[in-house]
């Protein structure tokens, strides 16, 4: 958390950015989107991390925790999503003329496609991969069950990001890109202010926004999925054999301590980027002008 929050701060220092948005309204829900995007994350390491203080408070949540929280970083950027689309503007007439025209693409940067695009495969394939490797609770029926096994009736099992919980996020990241289409629509579709440029280079900001909060709310989901392939990973057996007692671990173990490492480094760039959208609505400060005597 405060990694990701350190390095939006970093970047907004270095960059400055020269189109801030502008308007009170547009400020204040960009804002409450951040904000949003960064507690609920607060909020969820808090719940997995309670079992460490001396009262635990959210005992009585912890269990739904468990099962909500592939989704509920795509549930809060949906609702995200939808507080950046405010505010929406009527198509009314005395706006300025534009010869050249305009669509829904016109205020996006083809490079900003790249991040969503990259994350989004990425965790395609580690539904896929994980999805395949889960097999069916034989109590609950879900797929959910991952097993090795040693030969003989010996094996050792644990819970993975099975099909059971990847179909309900796969259909909720449907929902992401299709609000995130609808925002880009909303805000492109207006006719131009009588500022022209001024106008057009918010619409770029916002329009910036929108797609980082989808990549923002995929890296979130992203370093669940990561987490909990970690705890796969970790999984460990032993049994007695002819030889001796017997230690046993998943094939991918030795991939334990890279799939934690990148589900912290995932984490941290999706809270920078819930907390760049906050700081978009800061004015770069510029130097005061001076004059030089000849």
């Amino acid at each position: 958390m405060l990694a990701g929050i350190t390095i939006a701060v970093l970047w907004r220092l270095i960059r400055r950015e020269r189109n801030p948005l502008t308007g009170r309204t547009t400020v204040i829900f960009a804002i409450l989107a951040a904000l949003l995007g960064v507690l609920s994350e607060l909020l969820a390491k808090s719940i997995n991390v309670s079992f460490t203080w001396p009262i635990d408070v959210f005992a009585p949540v912890r269990g739904w925790s468990m099962d909500m929280r592939f989704i509920a970083p795509l549930i809060t950027g949906i609702v995200g999503l939808v507080l950046l689309a405010f505010p929406v503007h009527r198509r009314l007439g005395d706006g300025s003329a534009e010869l050249s025209r305009r669509t829904p693409l016109t205020f996006i940067r083809g490079w900003w496609l790249i991040p969503p695009t990259l994350v989004l495969a990425l965790i395609l394939t580690a539904t896929l991969a994980a999805g395949a490797a889960s097999e069916r609770d034989e109590i609950t029926g879900d797929y959910t069950n991952y097993t090795v096994h040693l030969g003989g009736e010996n094996s050792i099992g644990t819970s993975i990001y099975g099909w059971y919980f990847s179909v309900p996020a796969l259909v909720l990241m449907a929902l992401v890109l299709l609000v995130a289409a609808v925002d880009i629509v909303l805000i492109s579709r207006p006719a131009l202010q009588k500022d022209a440029v001024r106008d057009s280079a918010v619409r770029h900001t916002r329009t910036r926004n929108v797609l980082a909060a989808v990549t923002a709310t995929f890296l979130m989901h992203l370093a669940t999925i990561l987490s909990s392939l970690y705890g796969t990973s970790s999984m460990r057996g032993m049994f007695s054999s002819s030889i001796g007692t017997v230690h046993t671990w998943t094939p991918f173990a030795a991939l334990g301590p890279t799939l934690l490492g990148a589900a912290y480094v995932v984490g941290a760039c999706g809270v920078a980027l819930w907390a760049s959208i906050a700081l978009s609505a800061i004015p770069a400060r510029t130097m005061p002008p001076h004059t030089r005597r000849s």
